[in-house]
This record gives C-alpha cells, sequence and structure tokens, in this order.
C-alpha cells in the first residue's frame, strides 16, 4: 500500500512544499549602513585630500631623491640598444 507521501519521495527527488504562486522575497528596505573603521578620520581624510597630497606626504629630501633615481633610470634606459634596433642597425648597415 502507498501512500501519497510515499510517492511524492520515490523517484527520490525533493518535490518543493511551497505553492508555486508564491512571488520570491524580495527585499525593499535599503540595508543599514555598517559603521566603518575610518569613520573617525573620515573628516580629516577629505581635507587632507582637498589639500595637495603628495606635496604634503612626503619631504622634500624624498621628492628629490626619488627624482634622481628616476633621472638616472631614465638615463641608463636611453642609453641601452635594444635587439630589435641592434637588427635594423645591421641592415642598414
Amino acid at each position: 500500500m502507498t501512500t501519497s507521501a510515499t510517492r511524492r519521495y520515490s523517484s527520490c527527488r525533493l518535490i518543493s512544499t511551497v505553492s508555486p504562486h508564491r512571488r520570491p522575497y524580495r527585499r525593499t528596505k535599503p540595508w543599514p549602513k555598517r559603521p566603518s573603521m575610518y569613520e573617525p578620520f573620515e573628516a580629516r581624510i577629505k581635507e587632507w585630500l582637498k589639500q595637495d597630497p603628495a606635496l604634503s606626504a612626503f619631504g622634500s629630501d624624498f621628492r628629490n631623491l626619488y627624482t634622481a633615481g628616476k633621472q638616472q633610470e631614465l638615463q641608463e634606459f636611453s642609453l641601452r640598444v635594444t635587439d630589435v634596433e641592434y637588427d635594423a642597425y645591421i641592415r642598414i648597415v
């Protein structure tokens, strides 16, 4: 003797008990705002960003050393001959 409950699970699939005419739940309220870690510092950060951060964050010594290093890299790069340039030169000569 087979009951309706046994027939419902006989194919090893669970048949949904939710009626088909129900709409899926959609949240309409906005999610609550979570507190941020930098919230106590937010005003100070925004004030700092209004200024020129690059000038205030790094001292003049650091900027001078960084500029000198980049100029040296550019000079070394301009002295380097690539394989493509060398092959082009060999074809011409």
